[in-house]
């Protein structure tokens, strides 16, 4: 593995070297970061099913880590007149297919810092690729990434083959990655590539949006009331409102929102019930006044509104 993807995988060195000896130790989850409640968060997020097809999860091991990086630092990335710092929060899991001996590592990336270096970075060490209908990148010849639709910024397969040592370890050889195996097609249907490969930003290139995922669900109601961490989670209701910034007003003024609420009543105004919640998004023309959805919302760590709720933000979502 050369120098130059350590901001995407920076674990894969403890995961093959130490990792697997503390697997098979019975050592079940690693969280390096010492954060432990937002490690535990985030490895929610990152859903790494128990199986897949004839794939295991490594004894539910899930790891998950912190790590800054300043490009300037780096030869590879000087050499490419790259600079600015980027940190990013990385979740690991392994899945192993030991009739074939075949492994797949996956690899969730959110850039809490340096969002545009960080693409800058992916761009000038990959190359386009194409999985099926898929636009991915190829970072080296064993990996595969893609700027999923949703609230990773990066998504990285690594596949290989392992050979089970006499002293319980587990040495790992790679070829060349062909996309084809349950765990990558699982991973590239449940969390697609950005159309077009435009990873800045969270919308498809038309504008639209995913279908909603299956996050923990809350009644509108209930998710005003709850008190939640920032995250993801799914609630329904119907468009009461929408709101779109003109480009013609000189002021400043709101972000593109919807008015969901549990009761089809059109809202004129932004006095909001306990039964109504505003989601910013980038484009509404998909949602139509009076239906109902079922939304994969963000709640953000911050708010813009008078509301008790931080602000929501749209992921995903399809009619009911």
């Amino acid at each position: 593995m050369t120098k130059k993807i350590f901001i995407i995988i920076t674990l894969i060195a403890m995961l093959v070297g130490g990792v697997i000896y503390a697997e098979n130790a019975g050592l079940i989850d690693v969280f390096s970061n010492p954060d432990t409640h937002l490690a535990k968060d985030f490895a929610k997020i990152a859903v790494f099913p128990e199986s897949i097809g004839t794939y295991v999860r490594t004894e539910s091991f899930v790891s998950v880590q912190d790590e800054c990086t300043d490009l300037a630092k780096s030869s590879d990335s000087a050499s490419k007149g790259l600079s600015g710092t980027v940190c990013t929060r990385i979740a690991t899991a392994m899945y192993k297919d030991d009739a074939a001996k075949k492994s797949v590592f996956v690899h969730f990336a959110k850039v809490t810092e340096g969002k545009e270096p960080y693409v800058l970075y992916m761009k000038a060490f990959s190359k386009p690729d194409k999985i099926d209908q898929y636009e991915v990148i190829r970072i080296e010849d064993h990996e595969l990434g893609w700027f999923p639709q949703d609230v990773f910024d990066v998504l990285v397969t690594q596949e290989g083959q392992f050979t089970l040592n006499s002293d319980g370890g587990m040495s790992m050889s790679y070829g060349k990655a062909t996309g084809q195996n349950a765990v990558s097609q699982y991973f590239l249907n449940k969390y697609p590539p950005v159309k077009e490969s435009d990873p800045t930003g969270n919308t498809t290139i038309d504008g639209t949006y995913p279908v909603s995922s299956n996050y923990q669900f809350y009644s509108i109601h209930d998710l005003k009331k709850s008190n939640l961490s920032s995250g993801l989670y799914d609630t329904e209701g119907y468009v009461v409102k929408k709101y779109e910034c003109s480009s013609g007003i000189s002021k400043p003024c709101m972000r593109n929102n919807v008015v969901i609420s549990e009761h089809n009543i059109p809202l004129e105004k932004y006095n909001l019930s306990d039964d109504e919640l505003i989601i910013f998004l980038d484009n509404s023309k998909k949602l139509e006044l009076g239906k109902k959805y079922r939304f994969s919302i963000r709640l953000l760590d911050s708010k813009t509104t008078d509301e008790i709720i931080n602000d929501a933000e749209l992921v995903g979502f399809n009619t009911l």
